[in-house]
């Protein structure tokens, strides 16, 4: 029974670290293709984007700041949307597609065979 307990232990914890092995290496790899994607349209050459860091500079220079600092505030702003907005996207996707795992485990549970126990102790 000892040596029964300490290999389905063995096995969880081999499971448990796969399991995050791959769950961290999804996420670095959707963060990469998220912050692409998003970057890709964020540009000093585009009138929204200029738009908008014109409109923080504006607001951060009303609030004291100099027109160096509240430029680089605006910037450093803009990265926070980014950052905030490829984390929430790629962990949105990572609990999607852990819960189609889920649901694809779903069926295995029916070839999971009771055991009847007959009040005996093992082994007699």
């Amino acid at each position: 029974i000892a040596q029964g307990s300490g290999l389905t232990n063995m096995a969880r914890q081999l499971g448990g670290s796969f399991g995050l092995a791959a769950i961290a290496t999804f996420v670095d790899y959707r963060t990469a293709f998220y912050r692409a994607h998003l970057a890709e349209d964020i540009s000093i050459y585009n009138q929204a984007t200029q738009a908008r860091l014109g409109q923080m500079t504006q607001v951060l220079m009303a609030k004291g700041a100099s027109m160096t600092d509240a430029t680089n505030q605006a910037y450093a702003a803009l990265q926070g949307v980014i950052a905030r907005n490829v984390l929430q996207m790629t962990y949105a996707d990572a609990f999607f597609y852990i819960g189609i795992f889920f649901l694809c485990c779903i069926p295995l549970l029916l070839f999971i065979r009771k055991v009847k126990s007959d009040g005996m102790p093992a082994g007699h």
